[in-house]
């Protein structure tokens, strides 16, 4: 599935839209109306505010093929009542003047060597959820915790909701992620990737081929949100607890497991960021919050078996996307390479635990014939008990649990 460029929106014709279809700007001439444009991959969001709109609003206009779906955003539209409803704060749409939560507009768009001609876009709006993003404070075991707290919770709550328009395909897909990587490559052209990279991304693709005809059809599916990353977490007031989900624009229906591994993967690749960073801990602190409260409680035996899978292959569909995208817009490269510093060392990292254990452990079973442990093995001790206590057990589980808490890393 091919990525659709981004609209070609202006921050005044977006501010423009906003007055004409939402009618929530106050008509004196003497206000200030500030538009700022956020971070996106795929659609193109802005950031209004005046000093009689606070904290404001969220513009998003769509791509084209996403305004070819209307299902899915209506979909995503009641994942997010169904949300808030069992007490998570997330986006919520903002009807217009019209009493509609989708409107569809228009758009000069011109492809090279041909005039202009108008295109069609959904637009939205939302409330704008204020705080910090978890990407701009430090990390603490506390923080961490409450990552995968939040994302218990919202995977409990979304594995209440059907709706056809979710189930779908796109190039986050983690159930299509061996097609999407292949397709991203692809794009980028030979030797696009360094020899040492392109050899971490076939690891993670021929264990995944082995797991698409082993275990991946025993893994539950639901609704997910699926995108769990630092740029999608508001946090409280103090730093301390995650607050807020946005973004539901990957929302789809996939194995239930990756909104836990997803998470984890962006969380351990800040961690490896640092220079004596320590992702395997942090990764074990937001799946500890994740059993807490989440409805399922501990993994299954089958989602423990698959879930460090989950975890490098995000990273390594991260990582190509991140790297092909910016190819194709090199003025937004700083937001879509923000994987890229530490992912490729934690991708190798977990490559290079994953081949010692398979070479030491040969009577333990895992995915491909090649490649055979357990799961717990393949993170060390920090994940024995892990994945089958409750937060309260950490420490007991984990020794080393004592003294990351007592002593938080900043």
């Amino acid at each position: 599935m091919a990525a659709a460029p981004r609209p070609n929106a202006s921050s005044e014709e977006a501010l423009s839209l906003f007055k004409q279809l939402w009618d929530v700007v106050p008509e004196a001439a003497d206000v200030q109306i500030n538009v700022r444009q956020l971070d996106s991959y795929a659609d193109r969001n802005f950031h209004v505010t005046s000093k009689d709109l606070q904290p404001g609003f969220v513009l998003k206009i769509h791509n084209s093929m996403d305004t070819e779906n209307l299902p899915m955003l209506e979909g995503q539209h009641l994942a997010m009542r169904v949300l808030s409803a069992a007490g998570i704060s997330c986006s919520q749409p903002i009807p217009s003047c019209a009493s509609k939560d989708i409107e569809m507009i228009q758009l000069s768009c011109q492809a090279e060597g041909s005039l202009p001609r108008p295109q069609s876009h959904i637009m939205r709006c939302f409330h704008y959820l204020p705080g910090q993003l978890l990407d701009d404070v430090p990390l603490t075991p506390e923080l961490l915790i409450s990552v995968g707290k939040l994302m218990g919770r919202v995977s409990s709550a979304l594995s209440e909701v059907q709706h056809t328009g979710l189930e779908r395909e796109h190039e986050w897909h983690m159930e299509f992620l061996k097609s999407n990587i292949s397709r991203r490559l692809q794009l980028m052209g030979d030797n696009a990737l360094e020899e040492p990279k392109m050899k971490l991304i076939e690891s993670v693709l021929k264990d995944w081929e082995a797991a698409e005809k082993t275990i991946f059809p025993s893994i539950p599916r639901q609704v997910c949100h699926t995108d769990c990353n630092e740029a999608n977490i508001i946090v409280s007031q103090d730093g301390k607890q995650a607050a807020s989900l946005i973004d539901f624009g990957d929302m789809c229906y996939s194995w239930a497991v990756s909104e836990v591994a997803i998470a984890m993967a962006y969380m351990m690749v800040l961690e490896q960021k640092k220079p004596d960073g320590d992702p395997m801990a942090v990764g074990a602190l937001v799946l500890a919050g994740y059993c807490e409260t989440c409805k399922h409680g501990a993994l299954s035996e089958a989602e423990q078996e698959v879930l460090p899978l989950l975890i490098r292959g995000r990273i390594a569909l991260s990582l190509v996307s991140g790297a092909q995208a910016a190819m194709r817009e090199p003025e937004n490269a700083q937001y879509l390479l923000r994987t890229q510093s530490g992912g490729w060392a934690l991708l190798k990292t977990l490559d290079e635990k994953i081949a010692v254990l398979a070479a030491e452990r040969e009577n333990r079973t895992y995915l491909a014939a090649d490649r055979k442990f357990s799961v717990e093995q393949v993170f060390d001790a920090i994940w024995v008990g892990i994945v089958r206590c409750r937060l309260e057990q950490l420490v007991t589980h984990w020794p080393r649990a004592s003294r990351i808490l007592k002593e938080p890393k900043m």
